[in-house]
Formats: C-alpha cells, sequence, structure tokens
C-alpha cells in the first residue's frame, strides 16, 4: 500500500515470512489469497486482451471496407 509507511511494510512482510518459515508460495495455498491473485492477474490481464481484440476488430473492419 502506498500509503503505508515504509517501516510496516517491511515489518508486515518479515512477519509473513516468519509465519510461513520463508517459503511465501504457501500464502497461495489459502483460498482468499489464491483467489485474490486471480482476481488480481485477471485485472491487469483482461484490459490488454480486450483492447488487443478491439484492434484486431478495427483493423479487420478498415481491410473490409477498403475491399
Amino acid at each position: 500500500c502506498p500509503t503505508m509507511p515504509r517501516r510496516l511494510r517491511s515489518k508486515s512482510m518479515s512477519l509473513t515470512r516468519t509465519m510461513y518459515e520463508g517459503e511465501l508460495w504457501m500464502v497461495f495455498s489459502r483460498p482468499l489469497a489464491a483467489a485474490l491473485a486471480v482476481f488480481t492477474v485477471f485485472s491487469f490481464v483482461f484490459p490488454l486482451v480486450k483492447m488487443a481484440g478491439d484492434r484486431k476488430k478495427k483493423q479487420a473492419e478498415q481491410e473490409h471496407k477498403g475491399e
């Protein structure tokens, strides 16, 4: 979180590493954490895929008009 002081962020990450004995992949074995991770990735990837699809669609329309 950008508003969280750096000291608190590093302490939080350190606590998380300690809780999971240095194996951070275990964080994602929790259903809620895994769901949030998937949602986050989807939130970043979906707009990019949509933009690419719109661009292809627009290009195809322009090619069709040119014929």
